[in-house]
């Protein structure tokens, strides 16, 4: 391979490792939202978010 493909490739691993880590948040950041007891509606918010940054 040439440092240019190697380079491609670790920087899709981590651009993926980013996205699965961003997109795992609002399951585990849902109870964390002041002021929402209910959490399907902080896992709505918080998806919305991620997918507004994605």
């Amino acid at each position: 391979m040439t440092s240019l493909t190697e380079a491609v490739m670790e920087w899709s691993d981590l651009v993926n490792a980013f996205r699965q880590k961003i997109l795992s948040l609002p399951v585990r950041a849902s109870d964390s939202i002041p002021g929402i007891t209910d959490r399907s509606a902080s896992e709505r918010i918080l998806t919305g978010m991620v997918y507004e940054v994605l």
